[in-house]
């Protein structure tokens, strides 16, 4: 495929319908109950789903990583596999990271060799807000999640400003950026450049985090864990005429060399990773009509994004038992779509959505093409939004897919006929208390790493079918207070089951296959409870209760607990704040949180012999904005009591870190 700037100035490209919602928000977002100010509102373009919103201060804690912000939303637990700079996957609701649909920009991130979305390359400097929906996906996203979905989404040009700034922390972390953005009547644009680097050599011991057998273990500082991250930005808007025609482009480019420390009791030492990804859009909105109300009645778009993203390792050693000295995964993804929606006279909001996808995976060892596997994708989508008088909406999802997978010459017929589906209510009560519903249905289909190997210990299997879900959930949204103080719940109860899981099973010595051969169950409750009090203390507390099932018919292990699921997680987030602070040192806000968050304990083998102990972390953090916000200074203290964690049996994580940053803008 050619360069990413050569088909951004080819064709009409997008990032997505929800990056325009972003453009029309107000600078806080609206909660639809009245008064209420929580920090995590759910999302304004789907209130009918559980869903949480995370954007402003939190996003800017220095060392904090979209991992942690994941890791304190009710529902989400993540899988680390070491240092920030490392693989790191989200888990809602008990679902695998590659049933979990994550975008950037509005554009999905999933590769096709883990089917995950990896989220150690999701850098949060340059977003405005992370929104998480759990079990319900909403229309907007190209794909109905098994799990829900994720949206990174990013900062658009809003002033004329230039800025940078620098954070340095522990374990040899230094960043700095520089960035201009500058805005006039009909138009705006962008430009930011990251560069990071990090030594990642915290100390671990050797016996992995679990000692199945006692015996001596010794602490050794991490080696091989160095890392150096490139992210760049360019975003443009434009209004094309008096009528509110719109034009969106963005340009992102990240770049991440690393070594790679290996597995077992001999960490490797010259194993490196290069990652590359380049994500391009242009879109375009038009009104169906002219006057000042033409986007509401009736609005086109037409959406075309490109991704191209690739891994290579290198193992000159072999000490990463790969079987070769390198090993390179490149992926390309091209989507186009065209989307028509209007809210013509009465209650009835609808939106039609037209889509094709083009995808390739590329494999090559020892830099010859040894696999090239493609995919072809038409959808179509159609949703509807009922008002039932003033108290009452329902919403109506429904999508269609033929998926065409093949090597060598195009297939003409459909390998995969995915359908899915959602009904969506919400019931207001009170002015202050809403009951929600969801019941829906989702499929997965195979990457193509699944249907055609990615290693010679890996096969593919052709024959593979698509993982399917339903899902059902009930909830109670509520606030109540006045001026000086706040509460605010969000709690929710889900059921899910998926069907034929893909699982890999030995076939011969040394190598595995997938099969569709499992079952499982989820059942459990979330729960988002929140205060502020006196308009200087705000604290959110959100807890979940997990009951994860193996249910494969004719399992062989008695153990049924999925594993790396743990069935208790909590998060609270407490913050002091005065807003102004200082007016004799133009102090606008003063603030320090404290964080708590406890997991319990999980298995992780499937005949549950191995169990991960539960944490316990406590971090801190300090932020200080001074004229007008244009010197911000912020500290953070990570694991502020030294707690010793794992993950993913073998996996150290990072001890005690401290984190300091300052940003700066002008004028």
């Amino acid at each position: 495929m050619k360069s990413l700037v050569a088909a951004v100035c080819i064709g009409a490209t997008t990032i997505g319908r929800s990056v325009w919602a972003q453009s029309e928000e107000p600078s806080e977002l609206r909660v639809d109950v009245p008064g209420d100010r929580r920090s995590r509102a759910p999302s304004p373009s789907d209130l009918s789903a559980a869903s949480s919103v995370v954007r402003g201060g939190e996003l800017k804690t220095p060392g904090a990583d979209a991992a942690d912000v994941l890791s304190t939303i009710p529902g989400v637990q993540v899988k680390r596999t070491g240092s920030s700079d490392d693989p790191a996957t989200a888990s809602v609701r008990g679902a695998s990271g590659a049933q979990l649909p994550v975008y950037l920009a509005g554009v999905r991130i999933n590769d096709d060799v883990s089917g995950g979305a990896d989220l150690s390359t999701l850098s949060l400097w340059m977003m405005d807000r992370v929104e998480v929906f759990r079990g319900a996906s909403p229309e907007r996203a190209d794909r109905l999640g098994i799990a829900g979905a994720v949206f990174f989404e990013p900062k658009l040009p809003r002033a004329t400003r230039v800025g940078g700034g620098v954070e340095v922390g522990s374990f040899g972390r230094l960043a700095t950026w520089l960035g201009a953005e500058m805005a006039a009547p009909g138009a705006g644009a962008l430009a930011m450049v990251r560069r990071e680097r990090a030594d990642n050599d915290y100390e671990f011991t050797t016996d992995q985090g679990v000692r199945l057998v006692p015996g001596p273990s010794r602490t050794i500082r991490r080696p091989n864990g160095d890392s150096e991250t490139y992210d760049t930005w360019s975003i443009g808007r434009y209004r094309l005429n008096d009528e509110g025609a719109e034009l969106l482009v963005l340009l992102n480019g990240f770049r991440r060399e690393q070594g790679i420390t290996g597995l077992g009791l001999f960490p490797a030492t010259r194993s490196r990773s290069q990652q590359r990804r380049e994500l391009g859009a242009l879109s375009v909105r038009v009104p169906c009509a002219s006057g000042s109300e033409a986007f509401e009645r009736c609005a086109l778009e037409l959406q075309t994004s490109l991704l191209e993203a690739s891994q290579t390792l290198t193992d000159p050693l072999n000490e990463l038992r790969i079987g070769i000295p390198s090993i390179r995964n490149q992926g390309e993804r091209l989507v186009q779509q065209a989307r028509l929606a209007g809210s013509p006279a009465g209650p009835l909001r609808w939106a039609a959505t037209a889509t094709s996808e083009l995808e390739r995976l590329r494999e090559e060892r020892e830099n010859r093409l040894y696999l090239a596997a493609h995919r072809q994708v038409a959808r179509l989508a159609a949703s509807s939004e009922l008002e039932l008088g003033s108290d009452v909406e329902l919403l109506l999802l429904g999508a269609l897919a033929c998926h065409r997978t093949f090597q060598g010459a195009p297939s003409a017929e459909c390998s995969e006929l995915e359908s899915g589906g959602r009904l969506g209510g919400r019931w207001r009560a009170t002015d202050a208390l809403e009951l929600l519903g969801n019941v829906s249905r989702a499929v997965r289909v195979p990457t193509l790493s699944e249907l055609y190997g990615t290693s010679p210990l890996v096969h593919g299997n052709p024959s593979l079918g698509a993982e399917t879900g339903y899902g059902a959930d009930v909830g109670v949204r509520a606030a109540a207070g006045g001026q000086n103080a706040r509460i605010w719940l969000d709690t929710f109860a889900f059921a899910r089951t998926v069907s034929d899981l893909i699982a890999f099973k030995r076939t011969s010595l040394g190598s595995v296959t997938p099969f569709n051969v499992g079952r499982a169950r989820m059942l459990g409750t979330e729960t988002s409870l929140g205060t502020e009090l006196v308009r200087h203390i705000k604290s959110e507390l959100s807890v979940s209760l997990l009951d994860p099932r193996d249910t494969t018919p004719d399992r062989a292990l008695r153990n049924d607990f999925i594993p790396f699921q743990s069935r208790l997680v909590l998060s609270d987030r407490t913050e002091l704040f005065a807003e102004p602070a200082l007016a004799a040192l133009e102090l606008d806000r003063a603030a320090i949180g404290a964080r708590l968050s406890y997991r319990s304990s999980r298995v992780a083998d499937p005949a549950g012999l191995i169990v991960l102990a539960s944490e316990f972390l406590v971090d801190f953090d300090w932020t200080f904005a001074f004229f007008d916000r244009h010197l911000n200074l912020r500290l953070s203290v990570e694991d502020a009591f030294d707690a010793r964690v794992v993950d993913f049996v073998g996996f150290p994580l990072p001890g005690r870190s401290v984190y300091a940053g300052v940003e700066v803008w002008w004028p």
